[in-house]
């Protein structure tokens, strides 16, 4: 008996993790919220206003595919905000080739596909560069990072393989 009335009045520590939590997500949601009304704190980080080249290098494509890219077509680089560039110039397509290791020989040893190429696309776009990083849309522009394109007639993906900025309105 008496064991159960010192339990009662005993807040117990299953209690004081639910307050802990739930304390943690209203200031979760506080913040988030500041974030979405209050834009001008994204707006002050963003930097200066540029154009951006950046190079994309498709692997191992085939023909058909170098024959729907075009100069001068309108390219989506950001799934998330929509964000559209213009493909700027494209690379003559070059046979793919791969290096790739023989672990029974313990060599190093290259090969060339006769039906793959490979094609490096120029995307000019309007983007942000501060000291640390260069954005176009909500996409951070990193040299060997991943990214997907869309056209109106193919979707592909491809690796950053270089990335220039120059100021807005000078003619390159």
């Amino acid at each position: 008996m008496e064991a159960k009335k010192n339990k009662r009045g005993i807040i117990n520590i299953v209690d004081i993790l639910i307050i802990v939590v739930l304390i943690a997500g209203i200031a979760f949601l506080a913040i988030m919220y500041n974030r979405v009304k209050n834009p001008t704190t994204a707006a002050v980080d963003q930097g200066e206003a540029v154009d951006i080249y950046f190079d994309v290098q498709l692997s191992a494509v085939r023909e058909e595919v170098c024959s729907l890219l075009k100069e001068g077509d309108s390219i989506r680089f950001d799934a998330r905000t929509n964000e559209y560039g213009e493909i700027y110039e494209l690379s003559e397509p070059q046979l793919a080739e791969v290096v790739y290791s023989n672990a029974v020989e313990g060599v190093f040893e290259q090969a060339t596909f006769s039906d793959l190429y490979d094609i490096l696309i120029t995307i000019k776009a309007t983007g942000y560069e501060n000291e640390d990083k260069i954005t176009a849309g909500s996409l951070k522009l990193t040299v060997g990072s991943s990214v997907y394109l869309k056209t109106a007639d193919l979707a592909c993906s491809g690796y950053i393989f270089d990335v220039r900025t120059e100021k807005r309105g000078s003619a390159e």
